[in-house]
């Protein structure tokens, strides 16, 4: 069942938008290349899913964005973060294929390739964001991040 894995994407494009609350845009992306699959930055004729988060960075509803008018224009297929779980699902015969773990989506996906975490693209420079703490965000789910910490993180918003 890893051979139906490693092409489980094969001649398939994809493309990614919107924030994600089970695991992060780049981890998406990476999960679809490894499984043979391209993921493009705009849609096209060529484009066969999009795969939509709940809301854009700067906090507009994901379907007030152009690629998704244009997905939904030309008749792309449009997937949630679920919908996404459950193609798959579908694709892979894994009834119990889950994104809800994202360490273990990671540690699976550093197991694939030992060089994950060292990988730096040469002409873009990541930033490492830390918390208060000096802990890396990068990690952790959106709603860890920007829980509230007290009351006065609740009180006026």
């Amino acid at each position: 069942m890893d051979d139906i894995m490693d092409k489980l994407f094969l001649d398939k494009t994809f493309v990614v938008t919107g924030q994600f609350a089970k695991i992060s845009r780049e981890d998406i992306t990476k999960f679809i290349e490894d499984k043979g699959g391209k993921v493009a930055t705009a849609i096209s004729s060529k484009t066969d899913y999009l795969i939509a988060g709940h809301t854009l960075e700067d906090g507009r509803d994901v379907k007030t964005s152009m690629k998704y008018q244009k997905a939904t224009k030309i008749g792309v297929k449009i997937l949630t973060e679920d919908g996404f779980e459950e193609l798959v699902k579908r694709l892979s015969g894994y009834s119990t294929f889950t994104f809800g773990n994202r360490e273990l989506v990671l540690e699976h996906i550093k197991q694939l390739d030992p060089t994950f975490n060292k990988k730096e693209s040469p002409d873009v420079k990541k930033e490492i964001k830390e918390d208060a703490t000096g802990k890396d965000i990068r990690t952790e789910m959106w709603t860890d991040i920007y829980k509230p910490n007290n009351i006065h993180d609740l009180v006026g918003n």
